[in-house]
């Protein structure tokens, strides 16, 4: 293992091998650029955002010309860490969604080398080449990283945070890098200052006191950014924001101790109601981990983890101080997502955070292991651990090609090309959309009519626009035609006719 390491010490083996890992990225990544993964409903929204600020300086989705939702906070669950940057990408690049994917694979590649220096930095050279092979080989780094949502973005400046605040003890920068993350995703990365804060409490002795003002002072800014930016100033939303940000499960026995109500102006993608039955949740979603090769498959990491955590106590002091604040977020991600409804995706801070810590954990292991066995030479052990992550590798690449789930479709793509020809065709042409934002996204806004169903608990946003004397040459729809309601479905069905599909889509012209 000695020779392996002292080869890969080389900076000229480093920068091949850096080389030859993001050149297979990049070569996965753009074989199927825009089919795979497919071009879906929250990457459609928050590529309107971002155009909608570069064309009319709004964070908002468009329900009829010159009309917002007025729910930003609602329509947009990726915040403007994400939809800023991307709107001046357009404004330099073009606009497209050729242009939104290859602004995601920056971060992506980014986010990359991110996994490897900071790993470098805190484990050495070879923990950091088996974090970054595991994190590159894994189906959803892919399949949320092409996207244009927020979990990319947001898992850099996690890391990042995470980083400083256990490595460099800088506070201060960990809460902006803290609170940009939360801003990105906060339904992935909503614990990040929760965990950072039970972290002060449990390791900082004696500048607790300094270490939370730090903290408090570089999380602040970029979380008061997001709500100026997202939400309506009222004193209402404000305090219902911050008590969300305190209690993100909706506690009752929180709840009441803050003398709130409960809260309801929020999206409830982000929040778990009290009045759904924590009990079922749990149990449900104990079962989903249970059943799941791949929650087995991370539960049994996140145990390796723990266990190494445990009996490292020689380990050097900003390895373990890295491990127990992984940790710490790591238990508040698996118990937000017992106690929720069930969303997967929520885990993706905490998979690849797990991924990164893998090898550091199995070498602990591993001479712990040597330490009490009776076998002199332990040069077999050494070269097992090699062996396992190289068969780990080869695994997650396996099921990477031709196992994982990573959507697959061109039907959104066929129907935005047929939309943009019929707009061609007949500049007066005006669209009815049925919650269809992948076409609202690259269609002209002045001839836009869209309802869209953005919560499940909610009503569809927008008016119906089967208004008296109005009526869209095309409607299309995703197949929910019930959102028009009852009269709407009687003039769809009496004044329009089906004339094609394209997978779920619906296309409707006007009799």
């Amino acid at each position: 293992m000695v020779g392996i390491s002292e080869k890969i010490g080389h900076t000229t083996t480093q920068y091949i091998l850096l080389i030859l890992i993001m050149g297979g990225v990049l070569f996965f990544s753009l074989r199927d650029f825009l089919v795979e993964p497919a071009y879906w409903f929250d990457e459609a929204i928050t590529i309107e955002i971002a155009r909608n600020f570069y064309l009319f300086g709004e964070l908002d989705i468009l329900t009829a010309p010159d009309t917002f939702s007025g729910v930003p906070y609602i329509a947009g669950t990726n915040g403007y860490p994400l939809t800023l940057p991307l709107a001046a990408f357009f404004a330099v690049a073009g606009y497209g969604l050729a242009e939104a994917r290859i602004f995601m694979l920056f971060w992506l590649i980014t986010c990359l080398f991110a996994v490897y220096f900071v790993t470098k930095k805190i484990f050495g050279v070879v923990p950091a080449f088996a974090a970054l092979l595991l994190v590159a080989t894994f189906a959803s780094f892919y399949g949320n990283g092409l996207t244009a949502t927020g979990e990319i973005p947001g898992f850099l400046f996690f890391l990042f945070a995470l980083f400083l605040a256990a490595h460099k003890k800088d506070y201060m920068l960990a809460g902006v890098c803290a609170g940009l993350a939360m801003a990105a995703k906060p339904g992935v990365y909503l614990f990040l200052a929760h965990a950072v804060v039970l972290f002060i409490l449990l390791v900082e002795q004696g500048e607790r006191v300094k270490s939370f003002l730090r903290f408090g002072a570089g999380l602040i800014p970029p979380i008061i950014i997001w709500i100026l930016l997202a939400f309506p100033l009222s004193m209402d939303t404000f305090f219902s924001t911050a008590v969300y940000a305190v209690n993100p499960l909706d506690i009752p026995v929180l709840r009441n101790l803050f003398d709130a109500p409960e809260i309801t102006n929020l999206n409830t993608d982000l929040i778990i109601p009290s009045s759904e039955s924590a009990l079922a949740n749990i149990q449900g979603n104990i079962l989903l981990l249970l059943t799941s090769s791949t929650w087995v498959y991370f539960l049994l990491m996140s145990a390796a983890v723990f266990f190494a955590y445990l009996v490292s106590k020689k380990q050097q002091t900003e390895q373990r101080r890295f491990m127990q604040i992984s940790l710490i977020y790591g238990v508040l991600a698996l118990a937000y997502f017992l106690r929720g409804p069930g969303w997967i995706r929520y885990l993706f801070g905490f998979q690849i955070l797990f991924l990164i810590l893998l090898f550091p954990s199995l070498t602990v292991l591993k001479e712990k292991i040597k330490i009490y066995s009776d076998v002199r030479r332990h040069y077999g052990f050494d070269y097992l651990l090699y062996i396992g992550i190289i068969l780990l590798v080869a695994a997650q690449t396996y099921h990477l090609l031709y196992l994982s789930n990573v959507p697959r479709s061109q039907a959104a793509l066929r129907l935005v090309s047929y939309t943009e020809t019929q707009a061609r065709e007949n500049p007066a042409l005006t669209l009815g959309l049925v919650n269809v934002p992948e076409v609202a996204a690259f269609s002209d806004p002045a001839r836009i009519y869209h309802m869209i169903w953005l919560q499940r608990t909610m009503p569809p946003f927008g008016k119906q626009f089967f208004t008296e004397g109005t009526r869209p040459d095309l409607v299309i729809t995703d197949g929910k035609n019930f959102l028009l309601g009852e009269a709407g479905e009687k003039i769809l069905q009496g004044e329009y006719q089906e004339t094609t599909r394209f997978g779920r889509y619906r296309i409707y012209e006007r009799l």
